[in-house]
């Protein structure tokens, strides 16, 4: 599945171009208490990389820049990681899963 570029942000790495996006709805998962979920793909298609933030869309209702502290630079830091860990963003494949908490 390719995600629509419309409404995404995009950041360039080692000369390649991945689509990001915090979705404004929430998520079912988001509603009984799950993580904050940011998808990212490869700008041409391939694996999803997930993005557990460790933030809830719960704690961001009493404050609303909870959301905007999800910046450019950490989105790049998991890229970065998930990459290191072997995520293949060019091929077709099941979504990898990564967590802020895991970075360095």
């Amino acid at each position: 599945m390719t995600l629509p570029k419309k409404g995404f942000r995009t950041l360039t790495i080692n000369g390649e171009y991945f689509v990001w996006r915090v979705r404004k709805r929430i998520s079912v998962l988001e509603e009984i208490g799950g993580p904050l979920i940011v998808p990212v793909q490869y700008m041409k298609g391939g694996q999803l990389l997930l993005i557990n933030t460790g933030y809830k869309r719960l704690q961001s209702i009493g404050n609303p820049n909870l959301i905007k502290e999800i910046k450019p630079s950490l989105i790049e830091k998991c890229i970065r990681k998930a990459i290191n860990e072997g995520w293949r963003y060019r091929q077709k494949g099941k979504p990898m899963e990564i967590s802020v908490e895991e970075l360095d």
